[in-house]
């Protein structure tokens, strides 16, 4: 069996583990994260069969959702001070909610650039990040709508 389009942070289980960070105890990420890569592969379809909503079909949608937000994140918040996208605050914050109903910039008085992604329909949440021009977008507060 082929997976068509396969989410490339599948394609090597240590990345898939190590993106799977936000959704992990310490303890859960540490055993997925030992043994060879094929141990790990196995691992990693473990736990995402335990969480397959529709186990009766071959595809997972959480599976290939979650991996298709990695790769997403990975190449859409990429900075300078972080070449992979999925380990910056922005990228974490959209592996782990999608994409926002909303994105709003605006420039501030003191020179900054802030950033509000608003999730309206699904988690009532805004997340306010702030990007100063000689370093990264930092998360500056959660707000609960």
């Amino acid at each position: 069996l082929r997976w068509e389009n396969m989410p490339l942070s599948l394609k090597r289980a240590t990345y898939a583990v190590e993106s799977m960070y936000y959704i992990l105890t310490d303890q859960q990420y540490d055993d997925m994260n030992s043994g060879s890569e094929d141990e790990k592969r196995k691992k990693i379809m473990n736990y995402w069969n335990s969480k397959d909503n529709s186990p009766n079909t071959i595809f997972n949608e959480a599976m290939a959702e979650y991996f298709r937000r990695v790769d997403y994140a990975f190449f859409n918040y990429q900075t300078s001070f972080e070449s992979d996208g999925a380990k910056t605050q922005r990228g974490k914050i959209y592996i782990l909610y999608g994409n926002p109903d909303l994105i709003e910039r605006q420039l501030t008085d003191d020179g900054k650039v802030e950033e509000r992604w608003t999730y309206q329909s699904r988690a009532k949440k805004e997340f306010v990040f702030e990007h100063i021009s000689t370093g990264p977008y930092k998360l500056k507060k959660i707000i609960d709508l």
